[in-house]
C-alpha cells in the first residue's frame, strides 16, 4: 500500500499565502512607477485626427514687403504636412479671406510685413500678380516711385504702406503776390462757396500720394518709421534719422514740381487723408463731371454669359458703377449695362472690373470643346442662334472659346463615315443629311470621311446597291481568292490588270510514246511560257482577303480553268490613264497596241511522223523546218 506524503501544516501554508501577496504588492508597484516613467509607452507618436480640418499654409518665419515669397517661407520639406496649421473647416469658412490654394502663394511677391511666424495669408497681403520684386514693386500701377530723406518732410516716416497724403509747400513771401499754383496750372479748380477761389503763397505738390515704405541702411519696414525706431532701441541717435529714407507714390507730373521745390528748400508740409471708414450720413459725393462705368458685383467664371444678376449689388440689388475724373478714362471701356448683359466674357473676371470689348468672346465662339466629327447646336455657340455653322460637322477637336470658320467643318457634300463600294448613301452618311444630292446614289469605290463626293466616285444613276453596279457592259465578274494571284493584294478598286500564267513544258511528257532524239531532248526537254488568261481585267471591289475582277466574256472560261488547277497567275498592273471602268468598256472588242500576247505552244515547232521499218510502225518526233 503507497506511503501517503503528511499534509504541511498550517502555518506553513499561511506564510506561502502572505509570501506571494507581497511578491504581488512589489510587482504592481514596480509595473505603475515604470509606467508612470513612460517605459511602457510606444515611441512612435501617434499622428493627430485632421478629420474635418482644413490645410492653411502660415508663415513660418518673418517676411519682408516687397520680398518675393518662397516655398521656404511657409513649407518645410522635412515636416511635409506638418508645416501647415490645420484648422477647422467652419473657422477656415468663416475667414474666407485666407488662402489655402497654393498656387495663389507661388512667385508672389509681398506688400506688406509679415513680422513673425504663424500668420495666415492674404490676397491683400501681396502686390498683384506679375509684380516685380523690390520697392518699386509696391508703386501702384499710373503712379511713379519717389524717393526722399524723411527729414526733407516731417510727418511722412509716422505713415505706414497705403496710407495717402498730400504735401503743399509754402512760397516765400516774395513770391506770394503769384495767383498761379500747380494744381491750377493742371487744369484743377478750388471752389468755396460754390466759386473758384485763388490761393496765394500755398502750392499743392502732390495730391492723393501714397506710402510704400521707409527704409534705413539694410532696414525697411511698410508699417511707419516707429517700427524702425524699435529696432534702434535705446541707441536711437539723428543719425539713425538721417539715414532714413522714404519711398513714396505720386503722379508722374508731380515728380518735377516736388525735386524743384525740394531743391528749393521750401517748407513742405504732409496732409494726411483720413483713414478712417466714413459713415454713408456724412460722406457726400459730388458726382457732377464725374463718369461712371458699370461693373460686375460678383465674380463671372470664363466663358459665362453675363446676367443682370452679376451686375447688381448683392445688399442694394442696384447696379454697381464706379465714377472717375474724365481724365482717368480708359476710351476703350464700355459705358452702358446694355452693352454688357448677353455678352460671353473669355475669362474670370473678378467684382468690381470695368468691361472693355476685348473681354469678350466673340459671335461664333464654342462655349464647350467639341470632338472631332461632331455636330454642331446653337447652345454650343456664343450669341449666334442662326448661325451656319448649326448643323454642321466638325473635322478635328475644338476647345472652347475658339472662333469657329469653314476650315474647321468638314465640307459641304461630303462623306460624314466611311462609305464602302456599292453602298447606297443614306442621310447618316452625309454632311448635308436629306439636303445633300447624293442622297439614294450608289457608291463605285470607297469614300473616306469628309471626302467631297462627286460623279466620279458614283454608280451610274439607278444602279443597284451591289457589286453589279461596278461590272462595265459586255463584262463579268469573277470572285477570287486575293492571294491566289500574285501581285493582286497589292492593287486596289479601280486598277487594270492582266492576269498571265506560267506553265513548265516538258517535252518528253508531252510526247509519251513517241521516238525522240537524244539531242532534241536535250535542247527541249524543259521550256517555260506565258499565256495571256485575261486582258483589261478590272478590280471591282476587294474586301476581307477576296477580291472581285470583271473580266471579258471570252476570257472566263481560260480564268476558272487556271483557278481550278491551282495554276500560278501573276496580275501585271496598266497605267492609270486608261483606269476607269468606261474606258474599259470601250476597249472590249478591240485590238490595242499595248495588248499582252501569250506565248507560241512549244508543240507548234514540232511534227510527228509515222514510219514503217520492219513491218513495224514507229512513231518519230522532228523539229519543223529544222529536222525535216
Amino acid at each position: 500500500m503507497p506511503t501517503r506524503r503528511p499534509k504541511p501544516p498550517a502555518a506553513t501554508l499561511t506564510k506561502l499565502l502572505l509570501a506571494c501577496l507581497i511578491v504581488s504588492l512589489i510587482g504592481l508597484g514596480l509595473y505603475g512607477m515604470a509606467s508612470s516613467m513612460g517605459w511602457f509607452q510606444s515611441n512612435v507618436a501617434s499622428s493627430p485626427s485632421r478629420v474635418g480640418k482644413v490645410a492653411v499654409p502660415m508663415t513660418r518665419r518673418p517676411v519682408e514687403a516687397f520680398s518675393r515669397l518662397r516655398r521656404e517661407d511657409w513649407y518645410d520639406l522635412n515636416k511635409g504636412p506638418d508645416s501647415y496649421a490645420w484648422i477647422d473647416k467652419a473657422t477656415v469658412e468663416a475667414n474666407p479671406d485666407w488662402i489655402v490654394d497654393l498656387d495663389q502663394l507661388k512667385n508672389r511677391v509681398m506688400a506688406s510685413n509679415k513680422s513673425k511666424a504663424g500668420l495666415a495669408f492674404r490676397e491683400k497681403d501681396f502686390l498683384p500678380k506679375g509684380s516685380s520684386p523690390g520697392i518699386i514693386g509696391g508703386v501702384p500701377q499710373g503712379k511713379q516711385g519717389f524717393f526722399l530723406d524723411v527729414e526733407k518732410i516731417p510727418g511722412l516716416r509716422f505713415l505706414r504702406q497705403g496710407d495717402r497724403f498730400d504735401l503743399i509747400a509754402s512760397v516765400p513771401k516774395a513770391s506770394q503776390d503769384s495767383t498761379t499754383e500747380y494744381g491750377l496750372l493742371m487744369g484743377g479748380i478750388k471752389i468755396r462757396g460754390n466759386k473758384p477761389i485763388p490761393v496765394n503763397g500755398i502750392r499743392q505738390l502732390v495730391k492723393g500720394g501714397e506710402m510704400i515704405a521707409i527704409t534705413s541702411n539694410r532696414s525697411m519696414t511698410t508699417q511707419g518709421g516707429l517700427e524702425l525706431s524699435s529696432t534702434y532701441g535705446v541707441s536711437r541717435t539723428n543719425t539713425n534719422l538721417r539715414n532714413e529714407r522714404v519711398a513714396i507714390a505720386i503722379d508722374s507730373e508731380e515728380a518735377i514740381p516736388l525735386t524743384q521745390a525740394l531743391g528749393d528748400q521750401l517748407e513742405i508740409h504732409m496732409v494726411a487723408q483720413s483713414g478712417q471708414a466714413a459713415s454713408i450720413d456724412s460722406t457726400k459725393i459730388n458726382l457732377n463731371n464725374l463718369v461712371s462705368f458699370p461693373a460686375n458685383a460678383v465674380e463671372i467664371k470664363a466663358f459665362t454669359k453675363i446676367e443682370a444678376s452679376h451686375l447688381a449689388d448683392p445688399l442694394s440689388n442696384e447696379l454697381r458703377r464706379y465714377y472717375f475724373q474724365p481724365g482717368d478714362v480708359n476710351d476703350r471701356w464700355l459705358s452702358n449695362a446694355s452693352d454688357l448683359i448677353g455678352k460671353t466674357v473669355s475669362r474670370d473676371i473678378e467684382p468690381g472690373y470695368i468691361f472693355s470689348s476685348s473681354d469678350f468672346l466673340p459671335e461664333g465662339s464654342l462655349l464647350k470643346s467639341l470632338e472631332k466629327n461632331q455636330v454642331i447646336t446653337a447652345s454650343d455657340l456664343v450669341g449666334m442662334y442662326n448661325s451656319p455653322w448649326v448643323g454642321r460637322y466638325t473635322n478635328r477637336t475644338l476647345e472652347k472659346g475658339y472662333p469657329i470658320s469653314e476650315e474647321d467643318l468638314l465640307p459641304i457634300n461630303s462623306a460624314l463615315k466611311q462609305i464602302s463600294p456599292f453602298q447606297k448613301l443614306e442621310i447618316a452618311d452625309l454632311v448635308d443629311g436629306s439636303r445633300s444630292p447624293w442622297l439614294g446614289r450608289v457608291s463605285s469605290r470607297e469614300i473616306g470621311i469628309g471626302r467631297v463626293i462627286d460623279e466620279s466616285l458614283l454608280c451610274e444613276k439607278g444602279s443597284r446597291p451591289s457589286v453589279s453596279s461596278g461590272i462595265p457592259a459586255g463584262m463579268m465578274a469573277v470572285s477570287v481568292n486575293s492571294d491566289s494571284i500574285k501581285g493582286l493584294e497589292d492593287l486596289v478598286m479601280g486598277d487594270r490588270v492582266d492576269l498571265i500564267e506560267s506553265r513548265i513544258f516538258e517535252l518528253k511528257k508531252s510526247l509519251v510514246g513517241i521516238e525522240i532524239s537524244r539531242a532534241l531532248l536535250a535542247s527541249e526537254n524543259q521550256k517555260a511560257y506565258n499565256q495571256v488568261v485575261a486582258s483589261n481585267a478590272l478590280v471591282v471591289r476587294k474586301q476581307d482577303g477576296q477580291s472581285v475582277l470583271a473580266v471579258r466574256m471570252d476570257d472566263v472560261n481560260r480564268l476558272s480553268k487556271s483557278l481550278f488547277l491551282n495554276a500560278d497567275l501573276v496580275a501585271i498592273a496598266r497605267p492609270d490613264n486608261a483606269s476607269s471602268s468606261g474606258d474599259v468598256g470601250e476597249l472590249i472588242g478591240q485590238d490595242r497596241s499595248d495588248k499582252l500576247e501569250s506565248d507560241s505552244y512549244p508543240l507548234s515547232n514540232f511534227v510527228v511522223t509515222e514510219l514503217i521499218v520492219g513491218g513495224q510502225k514507229t512513231a518519230k518526233a522532228f523539229r519543223r523546218g529544222k529536222d525535216e
